[in-house]
């Protein structure tokens, strides 16, 4: 018989104390787990195991054990490195949009994980090597420019550390709108001092437009609804960047897209805005 001080261990060469069945009362010889610790499986048993899996429905209750589990769980160094290993080369198959989409709707409205976080300097170098003579395909620019208009018709804004910036309260508006620059801002004032408009909305909405063989969209500065129910589009730009060959593009897509739609369109500079 086996005394109570006696002490066997997980014969898989882990270290591990085990303990004792509580149906059998006899000592497990390995722990729950590491019965195949080391041994690879061959490939018809990881056949049969991905047909035992398939189609099988994991219950709500279940995610929220799973997931109960995994919260604030840390991964050692050498699991880490065994997951790089393991993920290295590996090819991963697409994500279907559903999926996608579930994984943006489960991220909505949380934090990003390095927020507030900054880089080292030996994290921004090994950063600037990997980047360095990157040249992104087209596909990736187009989504990277679709992203961003999309996060500003959200509302989110990116403050300049160029030019003046911040919010304006609007009493036309009842509330407060953002401004990227003192012009902007000096176009606020002008609107609330004119009795014949009713209201304006700042970024209303994006608009398509042709530049260098690629479709980009724009976000015209202000749509303004008159008391006579008229509208009109607004862009704000100083004077000495009206030739650029990118905005004379952006100006022409809105002044098309104003004429289908039978709203007028203008371009704000230092005479309208009074500024000399």
């Amino acid at each position: 018989m086996v005394e109570k001080s006696e002490v066997k261990y997980c014969e898989c060469g882990c270290g591990q104390k085990v303990k004792k069945g509580k149906i059998h009362k006899k000592w497990n010889i390995y722990i729950y787990g590491h019965y195949r610790k080391g041994k690879p499986h061959t490939k018809e048993s990881i056949l049969k195991m991905k047909m035992v899996q398939k189609g099988k429905i994991i219950s709500e209750e279940t995610k929220k054990k799973i997931s109960k589990t995994l919260t604030g769980r840390k991964l050692s160094k050498e699991h880490k490195r065994k997951i790089s290993e393991y993920q290295t080369g590996r090819k991963k198959k697409p994500l279907s949009e559903e999926h996608k989409k579930r994984i943006s709707e489960a991220n909505s409205g949380r934090p990003s994980w390095n927020k507030g976080i900054s880089c080292s300097e030996v994290t921004r170098k090994k950063l600037s090597k990997w980047n360095k003579g990157k040249v992104l395909s087209k596909e990736t620019r187009q989504k990277m420019r679709d992203f961003v208009i999309k996060q500003q018709l959200k509302g989110f804004r990116n403050y300049s550390n160029f030019y003046k910036s911040g919010h304006y309260f609007s009493k036309k508006n009842n509330k407060e709108i953002y401004y990227r620059s003192s012009y902007e801002l000096t176009a606020y004032k002008i609107l609330e001092q004119m009795s014949k408009v009713k209201s304006y909305q700042v970024e209303p909405f994006a608009i398509q437009y042709k530049w260098e063989n690629f479709i980009h969209k724009t976000i015209p500065d202000i749509l303004i609804t008159y008391t006579d129910g008229g509208k009109e589009l607004i862009e704000v730009k100083p004077k000495n960047r009206l030739k650029e060959e990118q905005n004379i593009a952006k100006f022409n897509g809105i002044k098309n897209w104003s004429i289908e739609n039978n709203i007028d369109f203008n371009i704000w500079t230092e005479k309208e805005l009074g500024i000399y």
